[in-house]
């Protein structure tokens, strides 16, 4: 007798259950700040390490084999093609490719928001001592569109650089927006998605982005230190490499015969030997949100986003992010009344619930395997505050 087919709320408890055992010990609402690994992540790096500890490097050509599959998953989660990816150890390495690479000259200009986590300002600051000036939009609502960048750009604007999501309070970006001005005036779109890759679907192609760089240890579900980089196939030769290395170079095996002929796709931007474990962790935690299907992840986020902004509302407890549908995302930053955020935040840690303090309060980003009940407790300990 066949079994009765799961409805989709539990199929997500099934995965929960199987592959989130941090749900037993805590209600994690931070995956802005660190995720939680995953079972299958966790296996998966195990077993690499483990056949390297058994048998060192006797099948190494099989763990290169499984980093290549993790670069094609990330093409597919991205809607790029998999010559356009490539793996950085951060975020802040692979956005500082971009502003190092580039040819600028004095007098240049890079617009960013006001808004931008810290990886993406320091590397463009540092461009200063060579003459680039750094313009900051104000985002009054909490995010940027194309209104608030346009009078920003000039004929010596080269780059845009956003966040895809504030990582704050969470207000999006409209990439597609900022992205028709930029092809217009011919300026680069360089996007940190780090706040929302894993948490909503985002065809870079399609939304008309040249350069994206997502670290994979938080709504990617991955291990820390294992990003993706993407880079437009148009822009690869815009960028002179800032950091080279054997791997760099077309043919890497060929050790005592030195040609410096680049690789001809976005790998030469990886200059040496890989964290290859870390890299199939960053492909389970990959398979993952591709078996859930990042329509469904995104659906979830909302339904729970949602669930926790009335929640805040019947309780008259201030929402510091943006209510707009069109510019909310994972994260739901509130107030805590007297209390200091920071206090708040410890508070709840000790009772078990895991958020952050940020953007002036309170910072909640619940995934797709989080529930209404964990944010009733949520709503509960701020309630007694």
């Amino acid at each position: 007798m066949s079994q009765p087919e799961q409805s989709p709320r539990e199929a997500l408890a099934g995965i929960r259950e199987r592959e989130f055992p941090v749900a037993q010990r805590l209600t994690y609402l931070n995956h802005a700040g660190i995720a939680p690994l995953p079972s299958r992540v966790v296996r998966a790096m195990t077993a690499a390490l483990e056949e390297l500890h058994r048998h060192g490097a006797a099948h190494y050509e099989e763990l290169v084999a499984c980093c290549e599959r993790t670069r094609g998953l990330a093409a597919r989660l991205l809607g790029a093609a998999v010559d356009e990816i490539a793996f950085v150890p951060s975020t802040s390495h692979g956005l500082s490719l971009v502003a190092f690479g580039l040819d600028w000259r004095p007098g240049d200009n890079v617009v960013l928001s006001a808004h931008e986590f810290p990886a993406n300002v320091y590397p463009w600051w540092a461009q200063r001592d060579r003459g680039v000036e750094v313009r900051t939009a104000p985002a009054p609502r909490g995010w940027v569109g194309p209104d608030d960048i346009a009078p920003l750009l000039d004929g010596r604007t080269r780059v845009v650089a956003l966040s895809s999501v504030q990582f704050a309070r969470g207000g999006r970006t409209d990439l597609p927006g900022v992205a028709a001005v930029c092809r217009e005036r011919g300026v680069l779109l360089v996007v940190d998605g780090i706040q929302s890759v894993g948490a909503a679907p985002l065809d870079v192609t399609a939304a008309g982005v040249d350069v994206l760089v997502a670290d994979g240890h938080k709504w990617l579900l991955g291990p820390e230190g294992q990003g993706i980089f993407f880079c437009r196939r148009a822009v690869l030769e815009e960028l002179r490499l800032s950091v080279a290395g054997w791997h760099s170079v077309a043919e890497p095996l060929r050790f005592e015969e030195l040609r410096w002929e680049l690789q001809p796709d976005a790998s030469r931007f990886e200059p040496g030997s890989l964290d290859r474990v870390a890299a199939v962790g960053l492909g389970a935690a990959l398979d993952l949100l591709l078996e859930v299907g990042l329509d469904r992840v995104a659906a979830r986020i909302q339904e729970l986003t949602e669930y926790l902004l009335a929640g805040l509302d019947a309780r008259g407890i201030p929402v510091l992010s943006p209510r707009d549908p069109a510019a909310r995302s994972g994260i739901v930053t509130c107030g805590t009344g007297r209390e200091a955020p920071a206090a708040a935040v410890q508070r709840l840690h000790d009772a078990g619930i895991c958020v952050s303090a940020r953007g002036g309060g309170l910072r909640a980003s619940p995934h797709f395997y989080n529930t209404e009940e964990e944010l009733d407790r949520l709503l509960a300990g701020l309630t007694t505050s």
